[in-house]
């Protein structure tokens, strides 16, 4: 074997840990020119990759002995700065300061339809569910704070992004007594209500110099023939079978509304919540233990 050969596998050999992290380095730049539809991972795959993920944190929590490289800090100032120079890429390119003209492919002008928001959730999703099997694995005793504040971390995060794959924002144009059951998000696309909206009248107030200081749209929304009058106005919306419905532009004849449904955002308020009362619960715990040091010593 010669000897260039023998030195090349000795650098290999020493440096595995930081080669196999710039190896993920330029997967991950080749996943940013790939966009991803969302609403491609809507139920039920969304609740496939929620079991998935679980599998993986629950493989790698009892693996992690053998990873103790990448919970090393060299590890993580490593990847760190490679996090940090991605996202300032599609900063730039979010924002059109780089490369204007649309060149180059959508995913790195909307950095959440890229394949590499997709994976980097995915790990450290994953990453953050083995911390938690391992710390069950090795730590028997005083856990409940530590877990309860992880535990509503990773419920958040996965419950956010999965609820986001069944979260729709849509729009819908209303004139004076016309009806309409249809709304269109951004792209265009027609979707169905469970309901029909119709516009009733326009009340707008001005103030002493003449700007408008209040608008609001009295709509009538029948759902399965029964038939309901309600005022809609700005930061008072109203809610209808899981529907958010804003007022967003008002004119003397036709307004236009904002419809968002969102049938996960209590799931994810339950996760944060969860993780705020782990934080509390930590931090008194510290500093109970702060107050007891403080009389022994």
């Amino acid at each position: 074997m010669s000897v260039t050969r023998l030195t090349c596998m000795n650098v290999v050999k020493k440096n595995k840990g930081y080669l196999f992290i710039l190896a993920i380095l330029l997967f991950i730049i080749g996943l940013s020119f790939i966009t991803i539809n969302p609403h491609a991972f809507a139920f039920p795959v969304n609740i496939i990759i929620c079991f998935v993920s679980v599998y993986l944190s629950v493989l790698f929590g009892r693996l992690s002995e053998s990873l103790r490289f990448f919970s090393s800090r060299k590890a993580v100032m490593t990847a760190f700065v490679c996090i940090i120079l991605l996202m300032i890429m599609h900063w730039l390119f979010y924002h059109r300061r780089l490369f204007d003209g649309g060149f180059f492919p959508p995913a790195l002008y909307d950095f959440s339809k890229s394949a590499m928001f997709v994976f980097a959730w995915m790990m450290f999703v994953v990453v953050l569910g083995a911390v938690i099997v391992r710390r069950l694995t090795l730590v028997k005793t005083n856990n409940q704070w530590f877990l309860l504040h992880h535990f509503g971390l990773w419920f958040a995060l996965m419950t956010g992004f999965l609820g986001s794959t069944d979260s729709y924002t849509m729009y819908a144009l209303l004139t004076k007594e016309t009806s309409t059951s249809y709304a269109y998000n951004k792209d265009g696309q027609a979707m169905q209500l469970p309901f029909q909206i119709s516009l009733k009248e326009i009340r707008t107030e001005v103030d002493k110099s003449g700007a408008v200081a209040y608008y609001g749209a009295t709509v009538k929304v029948k759902d399965e023939g029964k038939e309901k009058t309600k005022t809609i106005a700005v930061n008072h919306p109203y809610r209808c079978k899981g529907y958010d419905i804003y007022i967003m532009q008002a004119g003397n004849y036709r307004c236009k509304l904002q419809i968002v449904y969102d049938p996960w955002r209590y799931v994810v308020l339950l996760g944060i919540l969860m993780m705020m009362a782990g934080a509390l619960g930590m931090f008194f715990k510290g500093f109970k233990i702060q107050k007891q040091n403080d009389k022994l010593g």
